[in-house]
């Protein structure tokens, strides 16, 4: 029970600073805030769920023509998922908990759009040229080969 504390006592916390951002600010700013990140958060839920139902359908024709295919429960899509939920609801601490996970996100974003870039610009190795000597495993190079031991009787 005292685990759950937090998370029961977080929506009193979060309408503590609402009005404590009211008396500070005035109420129609933080009314103006409060309306601006709900339908801002509606509208990343509304595109995610469509972003979300066309991977899980492409996964589904993946999988049925044997290809393989991403988890659907990690990667950018899912957390663009929770940042929508989070600034859905009013508050400053999920919102502040939203931004940091969208910036995670766009950091897998941002990493999803530079891979395939850079598999494809590999640079080839260089040529062996005809001055280079390829020494077979076992055989030590001319420089620091032994010397025969030389016994003078």
């Amino acid at each position: 029970m005292i685990r759950l504390l937090p998370i029961l006592a977080l929506p009193f916390i979060e309408l503590w600073l609402l009005i404590e951002l009211g008396v500070a600010l005035g109420a129609a700013p933080v009314l103006l805030y409060v309306l601006a990140t709900a339908a801002v958060g509606m509208w990343l839920l509304r595109r995610q769920a469509l972003s979300l139902t066309a991977l899980a359908e492409r996964a589904r024709d993946d999988l049925g023509a044997g290809r393989p295919t991403r988890p659907l429960i990690l990667g950018p899509h899912a957390l663009w998922a929770v940042v929508a939920i989070l600034i859905a609801f009013p508050g400053v601490i999920s919102d502040g908990a939203a931004l940091g996970l969208a910036i995670v996100a766009w950091r897998h974003r941002a990493q999803d759009r530079e891979r395939p870039r850079a598999r494809t610009h590999r640079a080839a190795p260089p040529p062996l040229s005809s001055d280079v000597e390829i020494i077979p495993p076992g055989r030590i190079p001319s420089p620091f080969r032994r010397r025969p031991t030389i016994i003078d009787v």
